[in-house]
């Protein structure tokens, strides 16, 4: 429990001071049961963000990472499904991109809104005001929708300026 505490205090603080000098709202996920891991504590790329095109590019294994992106649309089931401008239909995934007007499915990363904490954070039918908002995610890099995203693994998050 001691360790437990600890990995959620330090999760704050990255997220705190991790994604941006703009932090204007931080959160973390306290479920541990979306923590996967072999050992108590989550091996992190990096304490800083990353943008949406170095995701992608990359390799990361099973490290947890911080991206950085502008919420650019909804999605469900496939990218072939995106919606780009409102209204938005879906509130399982929302799309990431490094420009706040990014339309190209080639472009984006899809991050799952995995329980109705995020949904009711993140989801653009639900909140259809933070089109173009600025957000940073923690979590593993999966194929989701057909894309390279974050699906089962997201462990923090945050709103950027």
């Amino acid at each position: 429990m001691k360790h437990l505490i600890s990995l959620l205090f330090l999760l704050f603080l990255t997220v705190l001071f991790g994604c941006e000098k703009d932090l204007v709202n931080e959160t973390s996920n306290s479920e541990s049961d979306n923590i996967e891991t072999e050992s108590e504590e989550v091996e992190l790329y990096s304490d800083t963000a990353i943008s949406v095109q170095q995701f992608k590019n990359q390799d990361f294994g099973d490290k947890y990472v911080w991206v950085a992106g502008y919420i650019v649309g909804s999605c469900s089931k496939s990218i072939d499904n995106a919606i780009w401008e409102p209204p938005f239909e879906y509130d399982t995934a929302i799309l990431l991109a490094d420009e706040p007007e990014e339309t190209d499915p080639e472009q984006v990363i899809a991050i799952k809104l995995q329980d109705e904490t995020l949904k009711d954070q993140f989801s653009l039918m639900r909140n259809p005001e933070i089109y173009g908002a600025k957000v940073c995610f923690c979590g593993k890099q999966q194929k989701y929708l057909g894309i390279i995203g974050m699906k089962n693994s997201i462990i923090g998050y945050g709103w950027l300026n």
